[in-house]
């Protein structure tokens, strides 16, 4: 079965195959250097796909909050990449704030925007016909507003069930350890997009690998779900 609370999937149970999926919140990182470029290196370098959970206010002029026009570019150019690459995009408002503290109508604006900048970056005809879309609310507090318009979207509301508290850069020194640690059938990996994220994911993908386990997107860990319980793949 798939693990909710309530209206909100952590992780899969899966019996057969050691897979788990990686996850990567506030991608582009925005009051800070990102290190999503390093990030992706790490990726490539180990041939594992992932998810992406976009904040869409990097793609806002600096009056509405996002950067310069030049950084904007970048941002946009390494999400481009990261779709060529097989990674997955997935939706995580606009800005690292949490999302139980906005306003309905803020949630909805910010919401919006992030769909429409992941249809754009993911290719219109490839987002409207896809079977999985994610939402992440920052800071993973919800509410039943945002459950409802994120199944009004077609979204599927996901936490995680391995999360290093790797916001605390003080914490890089275990996150690698953690990380294999906590690495385990169905588990859903969270790591954010800070300074020090490549430099644990470098140390910790290959122990993970080397442990029999897989990492993968969030779609390829429901597939592997349903394979496994095709009458209950509907229940996440």
């Amino acid at each position: 079965m798939s693990w909710c609370s309530p209206g909100a999937l952590w992780r899969y149970e899966l019996n057969k195959r050691k897979l788990c999926a990686l996850t990567i919140d506030d991608v582009p990182l925005l009051d800070k250097p990102s290190s999503l470029e390093e990030i992706l290196d790490v990726l490539k370098e180990n041939k594992v796909k992932a998810t992406l959970f976009v904040m869409s206010g990097f793609d806002l002029p600096p009056e509405k909050g996002g950067p310069p026009k030049e950084l904007r570019k970048r941002y946009r150019d390494l999400l481009d990449r990261a779709v060529k690459e097989g990674h997955e995009l997935a939706n995580h408002l606009q800005f690292d704030r949490p999302a139980i503290a906005m306003e309905q109508n803020d949630f909805d604006e910010a919401f919006n925007h992030c769909n429409d900048l992941l249809a754009q970056l993911s290719g219109q005809a490839d987002w409207s016909k896809r079977p999985n879309r994610w939402f992440r609310p920052a800071s993973a507090l919800f509410n039943q507003h945002m459950l409802k318009l994120a199944r009004e979207k077609k979204y599927t509301t996901v936490i995680a069930s391995c999360y290093p508290h790797d916001v605390a850069a003080i914490t890089r020194f275990v996150n690698s350890w953690y990380l294999r640690w906590r690495a385990r059938p169905g588990a859903i990996i969270v790591v954010h997009d800070r300074w020090h994220t490549a430099a644990t994911l470098k140390k910790a993908i290959p122990e993970i690998l080397k442990s029999g386990m897989t990492l993968g997107t969030l779609s390829e860990l429901r597939a592997a779900y349903e394979q496994e319980a095709p009458s209950k793949s509907k229940a996440s």
